[in-house]
């Protein structure tokens, strides 16, 4: 066979093949390590709003939110691809100032702490010269707000960010007027979350020349107190309130406070809010010629009622005002609206009252049958006719109607003229008997139902015996199919409570007196535990827990035990750590060691019973308890082990 000669250059071209591949593998591994770490950064714009407009000129806050597995180093931020600045400290954000009109792209760019950047979906902004935004006044037909009234500071003017409004962090926590940045409560009732430096404006209309009350609705919850308002008409120079400190309301309440008296001129004003200091919040602000009140005239049809409105421009209702034929529905304008609390009074007026039909509740009652109501409703109109017509259960007749009508017709046709409550009785030929149930501690009385049986009542419950079932009598076996005849009494059949023993003995056995396979509740029963060769009982585990031997145990429940046996570590006779004398004796026995200085012993009957214990040094005296004659087992513990001898006593 002809071998193929691998010259230099050959094997240069396999090198260069494998290094290739292998860097490609460590191209992919790298790839896919740097895919899970931009996975894990999480990075986004939260202001500016996306398509938001923005006036030259006018600083624009941008601020992002990033987080990532091994933190952030520093987030760029750029416009339209250039960087304008990087912040490596969270709140992360910056100002960018546009100084030319267009559409501008935003993004950022998170890096974390081991390099890895990911960049933020781009948010899109247009900027235009401030003469291009329209700012109009947030009313149906977007005309000026009409004084005097009560104005809902969420009802700022329509506009946009730095023509109607300036919010530092859109934190709008509510559906209404999404797409701006004030910070609007969830209810979308009140301006919120307020930050120093942000201001609001309103397009207001001045009637006429004059002085104007000046009330604001607030919670403050700064202590000690700041400044929070300066109102003002911006954009002609006029400053109604300088730093108005605001009352400290606590976080419970609201309040509708002056502000002050101003005079106005006539004619279509910007009003604008200048917010401060954080720690307040404000629902609506009220603007009345100065001192002025107003009169609503509440007309019933049958006499008037006068209030005269609040600062903030509402009034308290009358009380409801009644009719014997009709219900109070609400109070009405003349223009056809509601009048309520809420309702903001500029003038003098006069209401009237709404009446609603009078409706009636008619309730049935009905046991052992029913009853239809035609037409069934929840309430009925004054003066309706309803048929009720009695269907009687199986074993049962109609009998009457009782309740706020009586008779025995059926069906039936009433009036309502009035809440009605009646009831349908029926009865049966059926005679019914009682059942007393006796348990020999309560007794409980049922009575049988139409086919003469009877429900029975939950089993009694004892604590040394179960319940078997009930008995009449005459010792029969009573139960919810047995028919009844006569009134008559049973009483409970119990047996006794018995429970299981279970005893587990490795390495030795368990002598159990009594042994049984059950054993009735508060049995007593004596385990004697006796270790193999080689092994002497420890201790008992499991429901009893203990080293005496024998044991006396109460059985109350199923029970489980373990005798734990030891090892015996043999001593070998010719290295006999103890003399012991005289054997056989009349109970005093003396020890000696042979070997070592401490030991202590164990002193058990053939059986294992633990007859004495205790600890000596070189010698010591046993006296056997009570001298009963007979074999006992003798252990020396020492360090050398366990010597083991028997004793006889006479």
């Amino acid at each position: 066979m002809m071998k193929k000669q691998l010259t230099i250059s050959g094997l240069t071209s396999i090198a260069k093949h494998y290094v290739l591949t292998f860097a490609l593998a460590l191209l992919g591994i790298f790839t896919t390590q740097n895919a899970f770490a931009q996975e894990s950064i999480v990075v986004e714009l939260t202001t500016p709003i996306q398509s938001s407009t923005h006036i030259v000129g006018f600083d624009i806050t941008i601020s992002a939110s990033a987080t990532a597995d091994s933190g952030i180093e520093r987030v760029n931020f750029k416009v339209n691809g250039d960087q304008i600045k990087s912040d490596a400290a969270a709140p992360y954000s910056t100002t960018w100032t546009p100084t030319e009109t267009g559409t501008y792209s935003i993004t950022c760019v998170a890096v974390d702490n081991e390099t890895f950047r990911k960049t933020s979906e781009a948010v899109t902004i247009t900027v235009v010269e401030a003469s291009e935004i329209k700012q109009t006044a947030f009313t149906p037909d977007e005309t000026p707000h009409q004084l005097p009234n009560r104005i809902e500071f969420e009802h700022y003017d329509n506009g946009g960010i730095n023509v109607a409004y300036w919010d530092k962090k859109g934190n709008n926590a509510s559906d209404f007027r999404s797409e701006e940045m004030v910070d609007i409560s969830t209810d979308g009732t009140k301006v919120r979350d307020i930050k120093e430096g942000e201001w609001l404006e309103y397009t207001i209309e001045v009637p006429e020349t004059g002085d104007y009350d000046l009330l604001v609705n607030h919670q403050t919850r700064r202590s000690p107190a700041y400044a929070q308002l300066t109102v003002s008409f911006i954009d002609e120079g006029i400053t109604f309130e300088s730093n108005k400190v605001l009352t400290n309301t606590g976080s419970e309440s609201f309040m509708t406070e002056k502000i002050g008296t101003y005079t106005m001129e006539a004619g279509v004003h910007v009003l604008r809010f200048s917010l401060l200091n954080f720690g307040f919040d404000v629902d609506y602000f009220v603007l009345n010629k100065a001192g002025a009140t107003y009169e609503v005239t509440f007309n019933d049809g049958v006499g008037t009622t006068v209030k005269t409105t609040k600062a903030d421009l509402t009034v308290d209702l009358p009380d409801a005002p009644t009719n014997p034929d009709k219900t109070f529905k609400h109070w009405e304008t003349s223009d056809g609206q509601i009048f309520d609390e809420n309702t903001v009074v500029t003038a003098d007026m006069e209401v009237t009252v709404v009446w609603d039909v009078k409706k009636y509740t008619l309730n049935i009652t009905s046991e052992n049958g029913t009853v239809a109501v035609d037409p069934e409703q929840d309430n009925y109109e004054e003066n309706t006719e309803v048929t009720l017509t009695a269907t009687a259960d199986e074993f049962y007749e109609f009998e009457s109607w009782t309740g706020d009508y009586e008779g025995t017709e059926n069906p039936l046709t009433v009036t309502v003229t009035k809440d009605l409550n009646i009831t349908a009785n029926f009865k049966t030929s059926i005679v019914f008997y009682n059942v007393t149930f006796n348990d020999g501690t309560n007794t409980v009385v049922v009575k049988t139902n139409a086919d003469g049986t009877c429900e029975l009542p939950e089993q009694p419950v004892q604590i040394e015996n179960n319940f078997q079932h009930w008995e009449t009598s005459t010792g029969e076996i009573f139960d919810e199919t047995t028919v009844v005849t006569e009134d008559m009494e049973v009483t409970a059949v119990w047996a006794v409570k018995t429970f299981s023993l279970t005893v587990n003995s490795d390495n030795g056995t368990v002598a159990i007196s009594p042994e049984q396979d059950v054993y009735e509740i508060n049995t007593e029963v004596t385990l004697t535990a006796t270790g193999a060769e080689g092994y002497s009982f420890v201790s008992w585990s499991g429901d009893y827990i203990g080293t005496d031997n024998p044991i006396t145990v109460k059985v109350t429940k199923d029970m489980s035990l373990t005798a734990i046996y030891e090892t015996v570590t043999s001593i070998d006779v010719l290295q006999s750590v103890s003399n012991v004398y005289p054997n056989p004796s009349n109970g005093v026995v003396n020890i000696e060691l042979t070997q070592g200085d401490n030991a202590a012993y164990k002193l058990y009957t053939l059986s294992g019973q633990l007859v004495s214990e205790g600890e000596f040094s070189r010698k010591t005296v046993l006296n056997v308890p009570k001298q009963k004659s007979g074999m006992y087992i003798l252990e020396i513990i020492t360090k050398q082990g366990v010597e083991t001898k028997k004793i006889l006593v006479e």
